[in-house]
């Protein structure tokens, strides 16, 4: 018999998990965001600055209460209950698990542990109220005070959202994609607003930081680089990849989306996003195709087998389309394989003998398809993966787990048939000029083979036989050979040496790079650490081996500003590499003021 608090507790732990996802709770990879201790500090006059940075006006005061824990947690409990659709969380994990993006001994992490640790604070609809925590979550404690400062920006922006746009209309969206999609106009706008009122408290110009934090944002969120700031280790930061990147998306994504369109037309243009909310995750991750009105392509769910049961239907997305491929491929690679979607569908079954799934998928064109459909079929080859069939007809492919192949087989007529024709494009905004931002950590000046940032406030020199590859694997610079393999690059790190963020910030890029460099699954096996100098400095030095290769790396993390380091990560096979990638690491010098201007920008 089992255990019945056990199984409460199970219980408990998906709903959290659906609510998290469904609700974009806080998590700890955006930025921080926590509650000052006075919440009724001067709340009125604090709502009205935020209201004439974000050019909205407020038809009310912004009521504010701050709860203690236990009171915190209830009130967000009832929140998830009144705002996610019925079954909404149960579905959801089926899904996943019928995706293989979700072990069966798997429901995502248990509630309160969840809030205490990632939620700080979140804007009630019905009560038209911010709650926030009287005590600092786990996960930005010793951060500093400008933290307590963004997390009231963001919620109060909440309210002046709700004020302006209806927040309600958000929880009557039922499908999953459109509502991620949804989500990130809200969240992002929210960051937009934290980040630009803590840069304008440091006297920053929060135009030009919002820019940086928003370019660079999505660039590591798309090579897997997304690290928690916490100064100690967290329950989420090992969840699986779906979670963290479904939680961090309608931040990070949220905010250069909303970004882009702010230095395309200002705040006239982001309130008119509100009333012409994008509908997918595509045009989010991809803000020309929302420009251009690009729709999804019209797929319906495929009809379940005879004699089993519908448990799910939606659609899955590109977003988490990539997250199934990067259980397999390097998530740069994954994004890219994932780039042309165009619509799809799935259907999730249930019969006598199984759980099943079938996925009907559009794409812009037959070389997307057959990029996807390549992808999908690696994962036989990954270990650990759930395997799917495969079938692909032109510009469709249809996806089929749960049968095998004999059975499979009567079914891929049906599935690709279900695909349908993409609607006209209709421009939600009308003629709009998107300008490229470059970071101003990528603005080099090049003379024969020295780099120079003045914005880093570094100089260094360019490895012989190596090509410059900058804005890889969301490096202020990288440098590769293919034959024999050697790479250097150069990042900044937000976070201090010797932290657990910094930890963190190790983890995650040694992951990146032994899932770049090594097969499926490979893993980066650790050959020892120590104190460095590099010239520039002393790093804390790791190395590793990528696991069933021949390839070394090592990354350093080298103190540079208060609050942000520079990350050194070298590595390649045989000899001849490791000398060139020695000799550039000897190139690296200091130049400039003492305190160069990306430490100004680091805010936390």
């Amino acid at each position: 018999m089992r255990n019945p608090r056990l199984v409460t507790a199970r219980r408990r732990s998906i709903s959290f998990l659906g609510a998290a996802l469904a609700l974009g709770a806080c998590s700890h990879s955006a930025p921080p965001r926590c509650p000052p201790k006075d919440v009724a500090v001067d709340i009125e006059t604090f709502a009205r600055e935020l209201s004439t940075l974000r050019h909205l006006p407020t038809s009310k005061p912004v009521q504010a209460r701050a709860l203690d824990p236990d009171a915190f947690f209830e009130r967000f409990s009832e929140k998830v209950k009144r705002e996610a659709p019925t079954g909404y969380a149960e579905k959801l994990v089926t899904t996943f698990r019928a995706f293989g993006l979700l072990p069966e001994n798997s429901d995502g992490p248990e509630g309160r542990a969840f809030v205490d640790e990632h939620l700080a604070g979140f804007y009630d609809t019905s009560a038209h109220t911010v709650f926030v925590r009287s005590q600092a979550i786990g996960a930005i404690k010793g951060l500093g005070p400008l933290a307590e400062r963004v997390v009231l920006a963001h919620e109060i922006e909440h309210a002046i959202q709700d004020q302006s746009f209806d927040l309600g209309d958000l929880t009557r969206l039922g499908d999953d994609e459109s509502r991620l999609a949804a989500n990130a106009v809200f969240e992002g706008d929210a960051m937009l607003v934290g980040i630009a009122s803590a840069a304008t408290s440091r006297g920053r110009p929060w135009q030009d930081v919002v820019a940086e934090a928003a370019t660079l944002g999505a660039v590591n969120a798309t090579h897997g680089l997304a690290t928690s700031m916490s100064e100690r280790p967290l329950a989420l930061d090992g969840s699986l990849l779906i979670v963290r990147e479904r939680m961090t998306f309608p931040y990070v994504s949220g905010l250069s989306f909303m970004s882009d369109l702010y230095r395309a037309g200002g705040f006239d243009l982001l309130d008119r996003t509100f009333a012409h909310l994008p509908t997918t995750t595509e045009q989010v991750l991809h803000v020309e195709k929302y420009i251009a009105g690009e729709q999804a392509i019209g797929v319906d769910p495929p009809k379940a087998p005879p004699g089993s049961s519908v448990v799910a239907t939606g659609h899955f997305g590109e977003l988490q389309t990539r997250m199934l491929l990067a259980q397999c491929l390097p998530i740069d690679e994954a994004a890219r394989a994932a780039m042309g979607w165009g619509g799809d569908a799935y259907t999730v079954f249930k019969d006598a003998s199984r759980t099943g799934l079938l996925w009907a998928t559009a794409w812009d064109d037959e070389s997307a398809a057959e990029a996807f459909s390549t992808a999908v079929a690696f994962r036989d080859s990954c270990k650990g993966a759930a395997s799917f069939l495969v079938r692909r007809e032109g510009t469709h492919v249809a996806v089929v787990r749960g049968f095998d192949e004999a059975s499979a087989e009567p079914l891929f007529p049906a599935i690709l048939a279900s695909v349908g024709e993409r609607p006209a494009a209709s421009p939600p905004l009308g003629p709009v000029t998107l300008t490229k931002y470059i970071p101003s950590l990528l603005r080099w000046t090049v003379s024969g083979r020295r780099y120079d940032n003045a914005y880093l406030g570094i100089a260094l020199e360019a490895p012989f036989g190596l090509e410059n590859r900058i804005d890889r694997a969301g490096a202020a610079i990288a440098f590769e050979h293919l034959r024999p393999l050697a790479f250097a690059a150069l990042s900044v790190a937000p976070t201090r040496v010797g932290t657990n963020a910094s930890q963190n910030f190790v983890r995650d890029y040694a992951r990146a790079i032994a899932t770049k460099w090594g097969r499926a699954g490979a893993r980066a096996m650790p050959l020892g650490e120590s104190r460095r100098n590099l010239g520039i400095g002393t790093a804390d030095w790791k190395e590793w081996m990528v696991g069933g290769t021949t390839v070394y790396f090592a990354i350093g993390l080298v103190p540079w500003c208060d609050r942000a380091s520079l990350a050194i990560a070298v590595g390649g096979e045989g000899e001849g590499g490791k000398a060139a990638v020695e000799k550039w690491i000897k190139s690296l010098k200091k130049v400039g003021a003492s305190s160069p201007t990306v430490c100004a920008d680091v805010l936390f």
